[in-house]
């Protein structure tokens, strides 16, 4: 699995098991998914679920931790290229319909409500954390 994968997949899953626990459901709530397939019809597994798409990347450029350049074993300098950080921005949806809009919008309030009691990741608070990343 790719770094973005799967730490997009730990969090859908558990803001799965937060919405789980809130409330009953018998089936996920929680869908990392596109909402339309690419014919532009609605995609199935999106269907009555809190959708958490990727939406943008973007490179932080506020962020510099260039090192200066050291000795290498021989008579030179070895410059380090800084790491390169990335900003994802992420869309949670309630993809509710019908009778289950109102429903929805409960879904969504309680996936806020989620993000503000965890507002930062880290391995103690979502195991499987790629150690890469550190929050």
């Amino acid at each position: 699995m790719t770094l973005i994968e799967n730490t997009l997949g730990l969090i859908a899953t558990s803001l799965d098991q937060y919405l789980r626990k809130e409330g009953p459901a018998q089936e996920d709530c929680v869908a990392l998914t596109n909402p339309v397939n690419s014919d532009g019809s609605p995609n199935p597994l999106a269907a009555n679920r809190v959708v958490m798409v990727l939406t943008n990347t973007h490179q932080e450029t506020i962020i510099r931790t260039a090192k200066p350049p050291h000795s290498d074993p021989g008579d030179g300098y070895v410059t380090v290229a800084p790491p390169l950080y990335h900003n994802l921005q992420v869309l949670f949806m309630a993809n509710f319909e019908g009778a289950e809009y109102r429903h929805g919008l409960s879904m969504l309030s309680r996936t806020i409500g989620f993000f503000q009691q965890t507002p930062v990741f880290t391995a103690a608070n979502l195991p499987g954390l790629d150690p890469a990343i550190t929050r």
